[in-house]
């Protein structure tokens, strides 16, 4: 239901013109068009995902909808701090892991859709006036780092799947891969499910869903602030050179020593009753 709304509301905005808008060039936009693009955007975004994690949290929870969505949770300090160097460990790995993604050869249908996102990423990246910053910013980091982590690590991760399966593994990689999935950017499935996976793991090893949204939207608009001071977008299927193999081998090493001192100080805190 909440896909449909996100949908609706933006053809909404965009009105008769949303064919043109959607297909044009982020040049032949104009900062109006751009400015329209992004505003429909971050609505439709938030109907789909933020408003659907508060309606089904409240529907299923009443009066506890807030903590049930992990929003009232008090923050595991140490758990927080494994979770920020599990991200930034993990960042050389994704990007090895997006470039051995790229290998895989995608039918025709997939690569018009990975065409597609592309060309919406860069109309709203693109601006040619400082008061475009503000509204690419909020389109790009803050909506999707709050729906997203509400929906997928508070409401699937954190609700969902727990009355099916107990397994706190299968719970992170099944809503990462999910997270993977919901893109539809089929050059990009596998590093996007490994990054919500680290996510899934802030959020388990922290128990407040503010930590995955926080590191969420660091990521976001870090990759935003990248495009901005080097004034040139990159789609992620254009990368053509492998990173650096040892590095992110060496990565690969640490971030697997963190998970394990992550993972342990979860299941210490379990034990206690206080996970």
């Amino acid at each position: 239901m909440g896909l449909l709304l996100g949908g609706f509301a933006m053809m909404v905005i965009l009105g008769p013109e949303a064919e043109t808008i959607m297909n044009s060039e982020a040049e032949t936009l104009g900062v109006a068009g751009r400015q329209k693009l992004r505003l429909a955007q971050s609505i439709s975004h938030l109907l789909s995902f933020s408003v659907s994690s508060f309606v089904i949290a409240w529907l299923a929870y009443a009066k506890g909808w807030f903590h049930a969505l992990g929003l009232r949770a008090k923050v595991d300090q140490k758990g927080a701090l494994y979770a920020v160097l599990l991200v930034l460990l993990s960042l050389p790995v994704v990007a090895l892991v997006q470039y051995l993604n790229l290998q895989i050869e995608l039918p025709e249908w997939a690569s018009q859709q990975e065409l597609s996102t592309n060309k919406l990423v860069e109309s709203i990246l693109t601006y040619e006036q400082p008061g475009e910053l503000l509204l690419l910013f909020i389109t790009i980091a803050v909506v999707p780092a709050i729906g997203e982590e509400l929906l997928l690590r508070g409401v699937i991760q954190g609700r969902v799947l727990p009355l099916f399966m107990k397994n706190v593994h299968l719970q992170v990689w099944l809503t990462a891969f999910l997270f993977g999935l919901m893109h539809l950017e089929f050059g990009g499935i596998l590093p996007r499910a490994m990054l919500g996976a680290v996510f899934g793991y802030a959020y388990l090893w922290s128990r407040s869903i503010w930590v995955p949204i926080v590191l969420h939207f660091l990521f976001n608009g870090l990759q935003a602030a990248v495009v901005i001071y080097s004034g040139e977008f990159v789609a992620d299927t254009e990368i053509s050179e492998a990173p650096n193999w040892s590095f992110s081998l060496i990565a690969l090493l640490a971030a697997a020593a963190v998970f394990y001192w992550g993972q342990s100080h979860y299941n210490r805190q379990q034990s206690l009753g206080l996970a």
